[in-house]
């Protein structure tokens, strides 16, 4: 390092404990570095509350989304058997009216059927008197 370099860029490097003797720095550097050491401390304490704190709302949050998507689930379940009652009931009332539809048009037949016979018969009486 040049002889013009400042205090603090000789901090900047971390420190090799082998490499520090006490003879070489003055009174104020070791204070200098009590205080740089209790502040990197503090920083350390502060970081690991954040984590501390980031990780408990990070939690909190993903068991909230797990209540929601439980409630979600649970409305979506409920919803979906309504839905289905509901198209079941569609479903029958049209098959009713269906089945409904089915015997008049088969006893229109058996009418029409008779008319058939009756007009054939007709048909073939007129044909024998002449």
């Amino acid at each position: 390092m040049s002889s013009g370099s400042s205090f603090s860029d000789k901090w900047k490097h971390p420190l090799h404990v082998h490499s520090i003797q006490a003879s070489q720095y003055p009174a104020n550097s070791i204070q200098l570095l009590q205080k740089k050491l209790s502040e990197y401390r503090d920083s350390h304490a502060a970081t690991g509350l954040k984590i501390s704190e980031t990780l408990d709302h990070t939690n909190r949050l993903q068991d909230q989304m797990v209540a929601e998507f439980a409630e979600l689930q649970q409305f979506l379940q409920q919803r979906e058997r309504a839905l289905i009652q509901r198209l079941r009931a569609v479903a029958e009332s049209a098959i009713n009216q269906l089945v409904e539809n089915m015997a008049l048009i088969s006893e229109r037949c058996v009418l029409i059927e008779r008319a058939l016979e009756e007009i054939q018969s007709t048909q073939e009486e007129t044909q024998l008197l002449r």
